[in-house]
């Protein structure tokens, strides 16, 4: 019977070098020293931005979440009408899938609303946390309700 050193010479001294070479340890990367400055993206916030902040995430959240929902409830009958109308003039798919998709789409704008909030809240933290950070709650709740109102 044949070894794979016997049969594939060169196969077997590359198992041999592999084999032999020493491993050595992955190196750590070099730490920073403690009193480094940030590093550019970090941000020194003092306690009167964070409470500012956080001031302004609650009302950036309140804005987002009561406006943005209550335009789309508002919206909901035109857009449901229009779905309805696009659903049945469209000559792309048959009756039997036009019926199936006619049946969800209730259950689609029900769910609008509560998915509406759900991002709507969550924009609202995020925008109303930076813009209560960099210039106070009052600059939050102007430019939250900017995103809310027609321009």
């Amino acid at each position: 019977m044949l070894s794979a050193t016997t049969a594939f010479p060169s196969f077997a001294s590359t198992i041999s070098r592999a084999n032999s070479a020493p491993q050595q340890p992955p190196t750590a990367p070099p730490e920073a020293p403690p009193d480094a400055p940030p590093e550019e993206g970090e941000k020194d916030w003092t306690i009167g931005q964070a409470v500012s902040g956080l001031a302004g995430a609650v009302v950036g959240a309140g804005i987002e979440t009561v406006g943005n929902t209550a335009s789309s409830l508002y919206r909901m009958p035109e857009t449901l009408y229009q779905s309805y109308k696009a659903l049945w003039n469209t000559e792309q798919i048959g009756p039997v899938l036009k019926t199936t998709i006619g049946l969800l789409l209730p259950a689609a704008a029900v769910a609008t609303p509560v998915l509406v909030a759900l991002g709507s809240a969550g924009y609202g933290l995020f925008h109303g946390f930076q813009e209560g950070v960099e210039n106070g709650v009052g600059s939050a709740a102007k430019e939250c309700g900017k995103d809310v109102l027609p321009q």
